[in-house]
């Protein structure tokens, strides 16, 4: 490839999809390996902690539920203090891989992940 081919072909890409490609490559959620034979329970069950995010080699515990068992934990934690408190929550529609994928992408590209506590 030429330097004019390079430059004309790199014109081509929006400079925030440049950038979100790029925070995606240097990032990675990570399930554990057999997460795909128990996912059904999962989504049954309504939350997941067993999840990380690594970005740029900081570890973020991630900790995903679905508005109902949110709404039960919530409730659950209330009667007995007087604080419900979740590090690096985030609320998904179903909580299943696809679900889960989605939403860490949505904080990478919207730059909300710089929010979440590092393990």
């Amino acid at each position: 490839m030429t330097p004019e081919q390079y430059i004309n072909e790199c014109a081509k890409i929006s400079c925030s999809k440049l950038k979100a490609e790029i925070k995606m490559l240097d990032s990675f959620l990570e399930l554990p390996k057999d997460f795909d034979d128990y996912e059904w329970e999962v989504v049954a069950k309504g939350c997941f902690t067993g999840v990380k995010l690594i970005v740029a080699g900081v570890t973020h515990s991630l900790n995903f539920y679905d508005p109902i068992r949110l709404g039960q934990e919530m409730t659950d934690e209330l009667r007995g203090e007087d604080i419900f408190y979740e590090p690096n929550l985030i609320v998904v529609r179903s909580v299943q891989r696809l679900a889960m994928e989605r939403a860490v992408e949505l904080l990478m590209n919207s730059g909300r992940f710089k929010s979440l506590t590092p393990d």
